[in-house]
């Protein structure tokens, strides 16, 4: 009768998985969305809750690597910008639901971006000037010649490159600083020192 026991057991343990599959333990769905507009030959990192990486190389559709469960939230965001792009992320925020759906509705949009850059002229050996774009992107100069602002904008948006610190017993004056970039890169900003 030893068999009837373990019988019953095996019995009692199925009911119970079952019962548990049937509140959604154990579950679990993934995490996606599609990218759009990204340049040709350019790719976005996006990361979830800042723990888990995805690279996407092309636009299209995209799921995370990892399973999620039931109540888990997520919170996808742009880790690393394409390099010549600028994109953002919708409805990237929000929690699995119990019926455990997959989230395929994360959009992530992407416009091509162009640099905001020229040349410097009269720095002395040991100068150097503070150039901004637009009253917020700083860049240190500290040698003649090419420079080029960190960050990248699109086309269409305005620049506006001005001196924030001049050198020490010198004065930096732009020419062609403003306007509007075009489809392309802005490389004719001229800062000359004396």
């Amino acid at each position: 009768m030893a068999w009837f026991g373990t019988a019953r057991r095996w019995a009692a343990a199925a009911v119970t998985a079952a019962m548990v599959a049937g509140c959604g333990g154990g579950g679990t769905t993934t995490v996606g969305g599609t990218v759009t507009g990204l340049p040709a030959g350019m790719s976005v990192s996006l990361q979830n809750e800042g723990r888990h990486t995805l690279v996407v190389g092309a636009n299209g559709s995209f799921t995370f690597d990892e399973e999620f469960v039931e109540g888990e939230r997520y919170d996808v965001t742009i880790a690393v910008q394409p390099a010549a792009g600028l994109c953002t992320v919708s409805n990237g925020r929000g929690r699995i639901d119990e019926d455990l759906t997959p989230v395929t509705d994360i959009a992530v949009v992407c416009t091509a971006a162009y640099s905001i850059g020229g040349t410097v002229s009269g720095l002395a050996e040991d100068d150097s000037v503070t150039l901004q774009n637009n009253d917020g992107d700083s860049l240190v100069v500290s040698n003649n010649g090419f420079f080029v602002f960190p960050s990248l904008l699109t086309a269409g948006a305005a620049y506006e490159v001005t001196v924030s610190e001049q050198p020490s017993g010198k004065t930096c004056s732009v020419s062609r600083g403003t306007g509007t970039v075009p489809s392309g890169n802005v490389s004719d900003v001229a800062v000359s020192c004396n």
